[in-house]
This record gives structure tokens, C-alpha cells and sequence, in this order.
């Protein structure tokens, strides 16, 4: 049976990646869970939402910080090992990626909600010392709307990806 090129690259090409970011995942995990002041952070944040009413998600965010690396150490993890199924054409690979590129999909948009969560009322917060608010909102929707940009250009990649991969041609490679 012809292998196919796009599953090939497709598998290198997150062999690299997956590798790197199994790496870069564990070294931030070690500095963070070594080297960041917990203790200190959590109370500065509580602090600040009593006094600020800063977004009781940011405390959530702080609070479950360790599980969010783990998180993503799995998730790095898992897709070495999917690019690696693919890559020796076997079942559970091609199953194992398309979940991973539908986790992909969900997880950008709620990073996008949570941003957009966080910022929403950012702005009413901030005091008003007149002509710099106005670009600062400007800088700030531009950024979101870049964020967004990527996000939808990363969702139609991924799309495009488990499309390819749960296709007649590339199902039979794997059968």
C-alpha cells in the first residue's frame, strides 16, 4: 500500500514539535513548581480581588496553576506519541491525533472566552487620565481581534487536518 506524503509530514513535522514542547513543557514545569513563590502570588491575588475585585477566575487560574502544567505536559506528551503512531501508520495514532486536534479546537476558544472574560470589564476599572485610554483600547482590541484572527486560522488548520485524517484514502493506510 502507497504511504501517503501528507500523513508522513504531518507526522514528522508534530514529532518535532511534540518533542519540543515535551521538553519546554517539563522545563517550565520544574521552574514553577521549584523556583515561583506560590504562597506569596496567592496572597497578592487574593489581596488584590478583596481590595480590586479582581475576576475570581484569575484566583481559580492561580489556585489550579499546577494542574494547567500537568495539563500540558500530558497533552505534549500525547502528541509526540500520536505524531509517532502516525508516522508508523497505526490505528490508535490517527484516533489519538484527531482527538488532539479537536481538543485543540476547544481549548483555543475558551483561552479566547477567558481573555475576553477577563478584559471585558477591564476598561471601566481603569481611572481615566484622558487621551491615552482611547489608544490603549485601541491597542487592546487589536490585539484581540489578532488573537481571534489566530484562533480561527488554527481551528480551520485543525478542521482541516481531522478532515484529512478521517478521510476513505488515509483510513485505509491505517486498516
Amino acid at each position: 500500500m502507497k504511504r501517503s506524503t501528507f500523513v508522513t509530514v504531518l507526522a514528522w513535522t508534530f514529532i518535532v514539535l511534540g518533542a519540543f514542547s515535551t521538553l519546554m513543557s517539563i522545563v517550565q514545569g520544574v521552574l514553577i513548581f521549584f523556583l515561583f513563590p506560590f504562597e506569596q502570588a496567592q496572597a497578592a491575588a487574593i489581596a488584590a480581588y478583596r481590595q480590586h475585585g479582581v475576576p475570581r477566575i484569575v484566583l481559580s487560574l492561580l489556585e489550579y496553576v499546577h494542574w494547567l502544567f500537568v495539563l500540558f505536559v500530558i497533552v505534549s506528551v500525547a502528541t509526540l506519541v500520536a505524531a509517532i503512531g502516525l508516522l508508523i501508520r497505526r490505528e490508535w495514532g490517527r484516533v489519538l491525533f484527531i482527538a488532539l486536534m479537536v481538543f485543540g479546537i476547544a481549548w483555543n476558544f475558551v483561552v479566547v472566552g477567558t481573555v475576553w472574560y477577563l478584559t471585558s470589564s477591564f476598561f471601566d476599572e481603569l481611572p481615566k487620565p484622558g487621551a491615552a485610554v482611547p489608544h490603549f483600547e485601541a491597542m487592546w482590541a487589536a490585539m484581540l481581534g489578532f488573537n481571534l484572527f489566530v484562533v480561527i486560522g488554527f481551528t480551520i488548520f485543525f478542521g482541516w487536518i481531522v478532515k484529512r485524517l478521517a478521510s476513505q484514502e488515509i483510513r485505509r493506510e491505517f486498516s
